[in-house]
């Protein structure tokens, strides 16, 4: 087996968990491992499974509804072959501080590796090794009942059974209200936060109403 050594330069997330690379962040690292290896992928995703040897093809991937073997040329897919073949370290990260609006605080990781920005999956159509991000959903939990709520008091303006007039002050400012928590909440990402703040509560005359087309307020 020929082993080979060379370093790379790869652009990373400009945050982890969040799928963007426009501040065009890089990172340099050095591929050192077999030229040629075969590797198990998921059929259904691509995504990578583990190196095999002849024994693994045939003993664990003979099954190709569930498993594809694939032969990773290094020289040219070197972010994914380092993937692959280097074990993740994590003993070396360096955590600092960032104090959120609420005032509590969310250890950042500094120096992130390779692996958590990303794992490798293979594009059988185009054969090739693709970097696919690792994203989180950074909405928290009150934006889609904040959003609901928004479209019910929509829904009341033309509600026939309801005499509408009278509460349009108060559904007026409510909708506000939550205009205002979502903007706020849009800002955030919900991994930082161990508790998330509810949406506004309604004003009294609207409680009954709401509740009774759906809406959970707590």
């Amino acid at each position: 087996m020929t082993n080979i050594k060379k370093t790379f330069k790869v652009k990373v997330l400009d945050e982890l968990w969040v799928d963007s690379t426009a501040a065009n962040n890089t990172m340099s690292l050095t591929y050192e491992g077999p030229a040629e290896f075969d590797a198990a992928v998921l059929v259904s995703t691509g995504e990578f499974v583990q190196i095999v040897d002849s024994e693994d093809k045939v003993n664990y991937y003979t099954d190709a509804q569930s498993h594809e073997i694939v032969t990773v040329q290094a020289n040219s897919n070197l972010a994914a072959a380092y993937l692959m073949i280097t074990v993740p370290d994590k003993s070396n990260y360096t955590l600092v501080d960032e104090v959120l609006e609420d005032d509590t605080v969310f250890g950042k990781i500094e120096n992130p590796i390779l692996h958590e920005y990303y794992y490798p999956t293979y594009n059988s159509e185009n054969e090739e090794w693709l970097l696919t991000p690792r994203v989180r959903d950074p909405e928290t939990p009150g934006i889609a009942k904040a959003n609901q709520a928004l479209l019910l008091l929509v829904a009341m303006e033309v509600d026939p059974t309801l005499d509408y007039e009278p509460l349009e002050t108060e559904v007026l400012a409510y909708k506000q209200d939550l205009e205002d928590y979502i903007a706020l909440e849009e800002t955030k990402k919900a991994w930082k936060y161990t508790e998330y703040t509810d949406i506004p509560s309604p004003p009294a005359s609207l409680v009954e109403i709401l509740t009774n087309k759906g809406l959970v307020l707590q």
